[in-house]
């Protein structure tokens, strides 16, 4: 009789463990393996760049970012594929290597993934495009002409202490989108 017992209770609370483990690895398995992270789509885009597939390079980008690019582009350069091209170039080094992959912090819809690109530090920056995540090349540039403006601006101190004060903050290094 306790045997019976035994039996049942053990059998009762194994399968259950034993589904809850086998749950509990699919899910660390989707997290790690399979999701899409926005480091997982740069290292695809990487991937699409030194295959220099323009396509699967393209489709790495938010759809306002391609729209953007292709109609600032010459109908020349854009029908081949020339501009996607040298934007496939500007994300590997002089020799044709990935950059060093750094940090990447997501905030709800949006994400930046920090690189090191021949001895650069630079942001790139994602959005979460029909729920995929995609690069946001539009955020990347308006934050460089911000900086850029920030920095052309003219001093507007009255002492020389404070002079000096401006001028350091104007050379802090700020976020630089890849294409810099």
């Amino acid at each position: 009789m306790w045997k019976k017992i035994w039996k049942k209770l053990l059998v009762g609370t194994l399968i259950p463990i034993i589904l809850a483990f086998l749950a509990g690895a699919g899910v660390l398995t989707w997290y790690f393996f399979i999701r899409e992270t926005p480091r997982s789509v740069f290292e695809d885009t990487i991937a699409a760049a030194r295959q220099r597939n323009v396509e699967d390079f393209k489709g790495r980008f938010s759809t306002a970012s391609v729209r953007a690019l292709e109609s600032s582009w010459s109908g020349e350069t854009s029908g081949r594929g020339g501009s996607w091209i040298s934007m496939m170039e500007g994300i590997l080094d002089k020799n044709g290597g990935p950059p060093e992959l750094l940090d990447e912090e997501i905030v709800e819809q949006r994400a930046t993934l920090k690189v090191r690109l021949e001895e650069r530090r630079r942001t790139i920056f994602f959005i979460k495009d029909d729920g995929d995540w995609r690069i946001d090349l539009l955020v990347g540039i308006d934050a460089g002409l911000s900086d850029e403006a920030r920095k052309a601006q003219k001093t507007t101190a009255s002492t020389p202490e404070d002079a000096k004060k401006e001028e350091e903050l104007l050379e802090e290094p700020k976020k630089e989108g890849w294409w810099k």
